[in-house]
């Protein structure tokens, strides 16, 4: 299989630096491909042929945040020992860009959702790895007695998702009006979720 044209790259990159550039002013929902594309100086139907549609070309765009998202948790799952306070404050990031936006909410619950089995290529691995590190950071919870040991780390990784998706639903319906409130409550659920079993 021979590498990618050093030209083919490059008009990769400049349309998605140009996406990048739109997105932050505009949004993903403002995000238009006929600016994009005549900003970058190539033709619809090279985009199309570089991301196969709009949603496509979001994915790789929300796939860099979630990436960033992401590192704050392998962060976490590094240090030694950590509270379950930790684990929430290393949640907001990615609780902030899911509620950023709409736009973005949906490509996750459609793509990577918690119970979704049609990941896309572009950002299979950052979901992989987000569950991954979930269940991973639950586990070092549990090995400190922090947490209910009781249960298997990877199904307290759903709960964990799951309320990570309530919250981002009633900040973006309103029910929460800020980050700060989204974060709060999540944290509420989480402490609750995750409390230590009573002493026998």
């Amino acid at each position: 299989m021979r590498k990618p044209q050093k030209r083919a790259v490059e008009t990769r990159s400049r349309i998605l630096e140009v996406a990048r550039k739109q997105a932050a002013v505009s949004g993903y929902e403002g995000l238009r491909t006929e600016e994009v594309v005549k900003e970058a100086g190539v033709a619809k139907g090279t985009l199309f042929a570089h991301f196969g549609d709009k949603d496509q070309l979001l994915l790789v765009l929300m796939g860099e945040e979630l990436e960033q998202a992401i590192a704050v948790l392998a962060e976490l799952s590094e240090k030694p020992a950590f509270g379950l306070k930790e684990f929430q404050t290393a949640m907001a990031p990615l609780l902030k860009l899911l509620s950023r936006e709409r736009a973005i909410f949906n490509l996750f619950q459609f793509y990577v959702g918690v119970t979704s089995e049609n990941v896309s290529g572009e950002i299979e691995e950052e979901c992989s790895e987000l569950q991954r590190l979930i269940s991973r950071i639950v586990e070092l919870l549990q090995a400190q007695g922090k947490i209910r040991a009781h249960m298997n780390p990877d199904i307290l990784g759903e709960g964990v998702l799951a309320f990570l998706v309530q919250a981002v639903t009633f900040k973006l319906c309103g029910l929460y009006k800020d980050d700060v409130i989204a974060e709060i409550e999540f944290g509420k659920k989480l402490d609750i979720w995750l409390e230590p079993s009573p002493a026998a």
